[in-house]
């Protein structure tokens, strides 16, 4: 038992080891790539940013939600998936113009799925997803995607 909690313990250190070349390979991607021009030629850019997550990317979800605040100047909140679905009024509250930004690494996460639903489908309010996979359901739901592979 020892050694499958050791092997644990030296694939989560490596995980987090492998954060600053995971972030820098993915900023390399985005600068390289048009997916940015791409998808903020379609954004309104007084819009609220309203990051979207579950689990640990609601925890990606509030990162960028500050990060967008201190970068751009503009407001920014991030909420959990659930809290979409569950209290929408509350959420999408004071008549204010929101940008969902829907954060699930694996594309595939059913809240943000359903609360990708609920603002497309019965709101009529674009999203942009932000996935680390490719070709899944989130793809399918959101107006836009971003792709940080």
């Amino acid at each position: 038992m020892m050694s499958t909690d050791k092997s644990r313990e030296t694939n989560t250190q490596n995980e987090i080891l492998s954060q600053p070349h995971c972030w820098e390979e993915c900023f390399k991607s985005l600068e390289d790539g048009q997916q940015l021009e791409e998808v903020g030629e379609h954004f309104n850019p007084d819009a609220e940013g309203l990051f979207i997550g579950c689990g640990s990317s609601y925890y990606v979800a509030q990162a960028a939600a500050a990060s967008w605040t201190l970068i751009t100047g503009m407001r920014a909140k991030a909420v959990p998936a659930s809290e979409v679905l569950l209290f929408p009024d509350l959420v999408l509250a004071g008549g204010i113009n929101y940008q969902p930004v829907l954060i699930s690494r694996s594309g595939n996460t059913t809240e943000v799925l359903q609360a990708a639903e609920y603002l497309e489908v019965k709101r009529k309010i674009r999203t942009l997803a932000i996935s680390c996979a490719s070709h899944q359901p989130l793809d399918a739901l959101s107006s836009f995607i971003l792709h940080l592979l």
